[in-house]
């Protein structure tokens, strides 16, 4: 990939992640949050198992920021290994975060053993992971994401984000950019587990609870951030 892109490698390795990083961390110090339902995310995290967070991949600007704070430990940041993912790899890793490389889009087998390998190496920290992989499509669950939670008896962590006022940009995310001084809500929906035996047998009914459990926990959010936004309220 770098090497049919030279240019773009060279930005995205060497010129950019400092500058993008310094950006992101004036932008977002103006941003206002509330978190709703925190006590599944601390419930989860008092498992032994591993913890499984996933979010719609255009909320990704508005919880990196969040769990990125020193106080709430180090996340563990799934990233494609695209040429693109390097350039938000190496911004990640300036956050705070402990990245591994992988994709849950066909099936998911390197993003499993990159999930894998990362709970064997440190299994306090949580795993964050955009559930469309990559390149979408926009808020359908990839087929490898219950299996990565299956296999590695991992609780997974409905997380949603919403903040006002805030752009939607045109990309096939619909990727949220708040603007400065935005109210930003971030929620946690109830974790659950999903089996082997039951991704095996019933693989689009374990993507669509995620999914569901998703939508859930982002239309409570959206509510609260709307409500706290309303001066009439």
């Amino acid at each position: 990939m770098a090497g049919r892109h030279p240019i773009k490698a060279l930005l995205f390795r060497h010129v950019l992640p400092d500058p993008v990083h310094v950006l992101l961390r004036l932008w977002t110090a103006t941003w206002r949050y509330r978190v709703h339902d925190e006590r599944y995310c601390r419930a989860a995290m008092r498992h032994r198992d591993p913890v499984l967070a996933g979010f719609w991949h255009g909320s990704l600007g508005l919880l990196m920021p969040y769990t990125a704070r020193p106080w709430r430990g180090v996340w563990t940041g799934m990233i494609s290994t695209s040429l693109d993912g390097e350039l938000h790899a190496r911004v990640a890793r300036r956050m705070g975060y402990r990245v591994v490389r992988g994709s849950s889009g066909r099936g998911g087998s390197r993003a499993m053993v990159a999930f894998l390998r990362a709970v064997r190496e440190d299994p306090g920290s949580p795993l964050s992971l955009a559930v469309e992989g990559s390149r979408g499509p926009r808020e359908q669950v990839q087929a490898g994401v219950p299996a990565i939670a299956a296999k590695a008896d991992a609780w997974f962590l409905p997380v949603a984000a919403a903040a006002r006022p805030a752009l939607a940009l045109r990309s096939w995310d619909r990727f949220i950019l708040p603007l400065p001084f935005a109210r930003v809500g971030v929620g946690f929906g109830r974790p659950f587990k999903l089996s082997p035996a039951a991704v095996a047998a019933r693989p689009q009914a374990c993507r669509e609870r995620i999914a569901r459990a998703l939508r859930l926990v982002q239309t409570g959010v959206a509510r609260e951030i709307a409500l706290a936004s309303d001066p009439s309220v």
